[in-house]
């Protein structure tokens, strides 16, 4: 079984409830868009190595695939952009939500934060 064809791209399909257009600004200035799972209400994350503390982030999941459909290194990711339901955010970090057939067949968590305010 293909991990992410079978299991994560219909969550990220058009029409999927919990998926939404981004846009995503590299670091180098190349603008993509992106389907994007929305967790800015925060995703928990261990930061700091073996005695990282739990934390709550604010997050964008994206499947590994599209990045590399759209020849976008994880590199190019950190100090980038991306807009997501009209907040625009900066990336700060990327931290690899894998599979059971490993990194390239998961997700990506973009950490982020705010850079506008709502309105």
């Amino acid at each position: 079984m293909d991990w992410d064809d079978m299991l994560l791209a219909p969550h990220y399909r058009a029409g999927a409830p919990h998926a939404v257009d981004a846009l995503l600004v590299t670091r180098g200035g190349d603008e993509k868009t992106l389907r994007v799972i929305d967790k800015t209400s925060g995703i928990e994350v261990t930061l700091g190595g073996e005695l990282g503390v739990p934390t709550v982030k604010p997050a964008v999941a994206v499947r590994q695939a599209a990045l590399v459909d759209q020849s976008i290194a994880r590199v190019d990711l950190v100090d980038g952009q991306i807009t997501v339901n009209e907040v625009r955010w900066r990336i700060r970090q990327t931290a690899p939500k894998g599979s059971t057939q490993g990194e390239s067949k998961g997700e990506i968590y973009l950490l982020l934060e705010r850079e506008t305010q709502p309105e």
